[in-house]
């Protein structure tokens, strides 16, 4: 027997009104990596975001669930550069900007070859993209991407990403190949498992803050969730979502984050009290 539709969401109490990303603090990121949704967002744009970031590693691999690294992709199932340029285009004519991203399979993405290719890939999008995304530890990082926002104009974020822990011993390194990487945020996505790593997280933020970097924290499971809402109370400048299925394990949808950050309610949902009582019990 066929699964009935889920119902349709109830209007947000407020309109969902988008702010400028890399400017006006805090802002939503909805993450696009299958092809079938880039072209429904470039028919329409989706709602609750203030920047997408197309996840171009993906999409040229049909997908999250496309052939891992050194596997052979169907063509007929991957997207290739030209047409999601035109998507991003579309998007972006909508008043919705574009971050470009081609994930390196060290850290989570599909991309596994050159590293030249991979920037040169980067500079094609140049034209259609508000930013790039590029790992502060890919090779020649930092370098890149001082180059490319001087040789471009377009925003930079330079991010890590661990999906077994909170990295706290590597903490000075990241802050100091951001910086000198001159990013526009450093991005630091890690798994929050316990009450330790959340304080460690927040102090992160005040010491990022501190030192003129903004810096956008995404928690990942298992409190990764509320993380996400609630650290922008403490300068996180951005939390990232889905704008259909989750890229990551525990990934909201940017409904869930517009919502619990009071963007399109009139009180936020996610505040430091509210963490405190799921962590700590009062």
């Amino acid at each position: 027997m066929a699964r009935k539709p889920p119902p349709p969401l109830p209007p947000p109490a407020v309109p969902f009104v988008r702010r400028a990303p890399f400017g006006e603090d805090p802002w939503i990121v909805g993450c696009v990596g299958e092809p079938a949704l880039l072209r429904e967002c470039a028919a329409k744009a989706p709602d609750f975001c203030d920047l997408l970031e197309v996840r171009i590693d993906l999409l040229s691999r049909g997908g999250p669930d496309g052939p891992v690294p050194g596997q052979t992709p169907d063509p007929s199932l991957g997207m290739a550069d030209p047409e999601i340029l035109d998507c991003c285009r579309a998007i972006a004519a909508q008043g919705l900007p574009i971050l470009a991203t081609i994930r390196h399979a060290a850290q989570g993405g599909k991309w596994q070859g050159e590293e030249a290719v991979r920037q040169g890939r980067y500079y094609a999008f140049a034209e259609v993209a508000a930013g790039i995304d590029s790992e502060l530890r890919a090779p020649g990082g930092v370098e890149f991407l001082r180059r490319f926002k001087a040789d471009t104009g377009c925003h930079t974020v330079g991010s890590h990403h661990d999906f077994r822990m909170w990295p706290d011993r590597e903490l000075p390194e990241l802050m100091s190949l951001a910086a000198n990487a001159k990013v526009s945020v450093y991005k630091l996505a890690a798994e929050i498992e316990n009450r330790w790593a959340i304080e460690m997280a927040q102090r992160h933020i005040r010491e990022c803050l501190d030192r003129g970097l903004r810096v956008g924290i995404q928690g990942m499971e298992p409190y990764g969730m509320i993380c996400r809402a609630s650290f922008i109370r403490t300068g996180s400048c951005c939390c990232y979502g889905a704008v259909g299925a989750e890229l990551v394990i525990g990934q909201p949808t940017c409904r869930w984050l517009a919502e619990h950050t009071g963007r399109i309610g009139p009180t936020p949902r996610c505040t430091q009290a509210s963490l405190h009582k799921m962590v700590y019990g009062f």
